[in-house]
């Protein structure tokens, strides 16, 4: 076996490895999705779902010659593909910061985007050569080390923003940081040293070695906090007792609330604050409402006609279950800081100042079915 062969197996499997685990992360993406409907994993699934597609092209140019041209010569005159990458990531990047660090300042983060959009559109169509290539990819690099400085900036000014369950931001935005200016370091040497723009050949190396091991890292991390979400304890919410408060359940370590529990303490809780019952059903086999949905229907048309947040709905969830506050974050791996600030948004928007009463217009909310 040739050294030149030996290279490519290697080529061959690392891009295999690299498709593997974004291919991973987009899966647990889905499922997290799939199960608490956060913007922050819509994000995160789109963000690798392009990491894959880029790598595929990669891959392409580097097995395929015939492609190579083709991709090479499009990308000098109308890089179009790698113009939707860049955009795609950089929106997604700035999505999930906005999502870890809600209170941030938008303004800034929007007029940066529009500003790499309007380079990657204006750059292509100036001059010829490897100058015009660097210049292309610089607002990328840019852009991404703003966002990282930025975000740690405003942590340093505030440090109990950041949940406990995303305590890792902080070093991903040092990754970001670093790995910025060791792209920018890498494609400088490789576009000038490497590369060749002539009037009859046009040969670019298109895989950033600085760029896939930072994607790496996101990997890793994004992997570490999905799976930390999937193993958060499972609270089964039980029928509410005499007053309309939920019996607390077993720990059983897991934090997700059941379709079966919920409905049994909507049901039997609207029942006993309309009625006046003294104790709980006891009859398991009680009939539920003729005309009431389900308890999924019933919770997020609560969490709509209320305007709660994402986490909000994380929150009102365990509340609805007579959880504490230190209860609420060992479940969810946030700050009792943060539970607090989230339950008194909770309090305000349902324009209740206890739990006893937030349970009170959840269960009538449900009795009165304003969808029906």
């Amino acid at each position: 076996m040739s050294e030149e062969d030996f290279m490519d197996i290697l080529i061959f499997i690392y891009n295999i490895f690299l498709i593997v685990l974004y291919t991973m992360v987009l899966t647990f993406c889905i499922i997290n999705y799939r199960h608490k409907k956060r913007q922050l994993t819509a994000a995160t699934a789109v963000l690798f779902l392009f990491y894959i597609l880029d790598n595929i092209i990669i891959y392409m140019t580097e097995f395929l010659d015939g492609f190579s041209v083709r991709y090479d010569l499009q990308f000098m005159s109308a890089p179009a593909f790698k113009t939707l990458i860049f955009l795609v990531t950089s929106f997604c990047l700035v999505s999930i910061q906005h999502q870890v660090l809600p209170r941030r300042r938008k303004n800034r983060d929007t007029a940066a985007l529009v500003l790499l959009g309007l380079s990657l559109l204006f750059i292509p169509t100036a001059g010829y050569g490897a100058f015009k290539v660097w210049l292309y990819y610089l607002p990328a690099q840019l852009f991404t080390l703003y966002l990282s400085v930025s975000g740690l900036l405003y942590l340093k000014k505030h440090p109990g923003e950041l949940d406990r369950e995303m305590h890792s931001y902080k070093s991903l935005l040092w990754i970001t940081a670093v790995f910025s200016l060791l792209i920018l370091a890498e494609d400088t040497i490789v576009i000038f040293s490497f590369d060749v723009y002539s009037d009859i050949m046009v040969k670019i190396n298109n895989r950033s070695f600085s760029e896939d091991m930072m994607s790496i890292l996101y990997s890793v991390y994004a992997l570490a906090y999905l799976t930390r979400q999937l193993q958060g304890p499972l609270i089964e919410i039980q029928a509410p007792d005499m007053t309309g408060n939920a019996l607390p359940a077993p720990d059983d370590g897991m934090t997700v609330m059941t379709d079966a529990g919920m409905t049994a303490m909507a049901d039997a809780g609207a029942s006993a604050l309309s009625a006046g019952k003294t104790q709980a059903p006891t009859d398991s086999t009680e009939k539920k409402q003729p005309y009431g949905p389900d308890s999924k229907t019933v919770f997020l048309h609560f969490a709509s006609h209320y305007q709660l947040t994402s986490r909000e709905q994380d929150i009102l969830r365990i509340l609805l279950t007579d959880k504490n506050n230190q209860e609420i974050s060992d479940a969810l791996f946030i700050s009792i800081g943060t539970v607090k600030t989230h339950v008194h948004n909770i309090f305000q928007k349902v324009n209740v100042t206890k739990r006893s009463q937030l349970l009170k217009v959840y269960f009538e909310y449900q009795k009165d079915m304003p969808w029906k």
